[in-house]
């Protein structure tokens, strides 16, 4: 990829999120890899740290349920790690792997009241973990690999 396409990139990326509040966006120092048409987010602390804010935001927003707040936390926390284990999660919150996959994913799932940002930052934010959970979004929501 040439220098003008990453530019191209860099700036369709900015005009979707320019509506957003500055410090809710992902930093410039994330860096994404484009291989073989799938983009993979370098899961380093500044991107745990955006992440975090934009998780505050969207609960200062009431935009999340109050209940989930600390699993996106958790999923959040643990994205640089691939996941946490069943065991883990099993100690945390109660649940297996599968189950916790699928909560996130409930709690990221737009409202009809969200506006036009907040559903793209959820999107966003949805995308990120998947990959980073590796779940396999080709069979369903909760399927992990």
């Amino acid at each position: 990829m040439n220098y003008s396409q990453n530019r191209q990139r860099s700036r369709a990326s900015t005009i979707h999120a320019a509506r957003l509040p500055s410090k809710y966006l992902l930093r410039t120092r994330t860096r994404i890899e484009d291989t073989s048409h799938v983009q993979r987010v370098n899961y380093d602390s500044s991107w745990v740290r955006s992440s975090m804010s934009q998780l505050g935001f969207l609960q200062s927003a009431r935009s999340i349920d109050a209940e989930l707040g600390p699993l996106i936390d958790f999923a959040i926390r643990w994205a640089p790690f691939g996941g946490a284990d069943c065991g883990d999660l099993l100690i945390s919150f109660g649940v297996g792997r599968r189950s916790f996959v699928e909560m996130v994913h409930a709690g990221l799932r737009p409202r009809r009241t969200d506006n036009q940002q907040v559903r793209w930052l959820k999107r966003r934010l949805l995308d990120a973990l998947a990959s980073a959970w590796h779940v396999d979004t080709a069979a369903s929501p909760g399927s992990v690999r």
